[in-house]
């Protein structure tokens, strides 16, 4: 009997499932169990965050024996082979066996769901866009990303900046620097659940233990901006638009770079999954000015209703090609 445990690690959440394979063939998979935890990214939770989140692994689906389990992960934060080296001493020094370990990054596991050939583009509370293409002529595979250089950079859509982005408005009215009109003012102060906005400097700099924190809280603003722009709001709204530009923009760089004729495009992510991103985001991201004439195929992962599961096709594709 062998078991593979599944891990997406992402800056918002983090999602496991454990299989549990009695002869492994094709899409045979039975009797498997899922589970959401928080965050693990891991430039921010690091070695200590991997083992308290292992060591929770491990009691919930009652594994006793880590190194009879194959273990497929990725991990935001960790686009590195020093990273990924890290992590995998973690897993290794809780009994797992070094050779059952495949251990990436977020956006190289959801490339796998794909077959791994294609773009994926992981809009969370930052953002990846990462193509692989097999070469027809002797089959080696080149790879390009855009974007995925820590949430916190200004060139990154994603949740954190969306965040951002409205609290810095509601500064501007508050100091009365804007005069513009959005009832993201009102919104912001209702989601932090203050009367003056002064007080939200000691979230703006937090202590370093206190990052991963303050870092959620700001990107669930996202949800905030996405229904406030779905009210009509006009600052939320050119907010959206210019979260949309980026990820276009992310999309139309790896493909020019690719030299596809045509290629599927899988999105991923928090984002995307948010009530209102179907509208907002998806659709209008499909249509987009900066992806005209491009030969894109999109398909959502994990998004929508009848979605197939990213975790489970990249563990598909990887136990298929490794162990079989």
């Amino acid at each position: 009997m062998m078991n593979v445990l599944g891990i997406d690690a992402g800056g918002t959440k983090t999602s496991i499932i454990f299989i549990y394979k009695e002869g492994l063939r094709n899409d045979n998979f039975k009797n498997y169990q899922g589970r959401t935890y928080g965050p693990s990214n891991y430039v921010y939770v690091g070695n200590n965050g991997i083992k308290r989140l292992m060591k929770g692994v491990l009691r919930d689906f009652d594994i006793i024996t880590p190194q009879n389990s194959y273990v497929v992960a990725g991990f935001a934060g960790a686009g590195s082979h020093e990273r990924q080296s890290e992590i995998r001493k973690v897993f290794e020094e809780m009994g797992f066996d070094r050779k059952k370990l495949y251990i990436t990054s977020d956006a190289e596991l959801l490339l796998l769901s794909i077959g791994n050939n294609g773009i994926v583009l992981i809009a969370g509370t930052g953002s990846i866009c990462l193509g692989r293409r097999v070469m027809p002529s002797d089959g080696t595979l080149i790879e390009y990303r855009a974007g995925g250089y820590g949430f916190r950079s200004i060139s990154e859509p994603g949740g954190y900046l969306l965040g951002m982005k409205a609290i810095y408005a509601s500064l501007k009215i508050e100091d009365c620097r804007e005069q513009e009109s959005t009832i993201l003012y009102k919104k912001v102060k209702e989601y932090f659940k203050i009367r003056e906005l002064s007080k939200l400097t000691p979230l703006l700099y937090p202590i370093k233990d206190d990052r991963g924190e303050v870092q959620e809280k700001i990107a669930g603003l996202a949800k905030v901006v996405l229904n406030t722009a779905y009210e009509g709001d006009k600052v939320a709204l050119t907010f959206v638009k210019e979260t949309l530009n980026g990820l276009a923009d992310q999309i139309r760089a790896v493909y020019r770079r690719l030299g596809f004729d045509e290629s599927i495009v899988a999105l991923h992510g928090g984002l995307f999954a948010d009530p209102r991103g179907e509208k907002l985001l998806i659709k209008p991201l499909m249509r987009h000015p900066f992806l005209k004439g491009l030969n894109l195929k999109f398909e959502t992962l994990g998004i929508r209703t009848g979605d197939k599961n990213p975790l489970i096709e990249a563990v598909k594709y990887w136990i298929s090609r490794e162990v079989l």
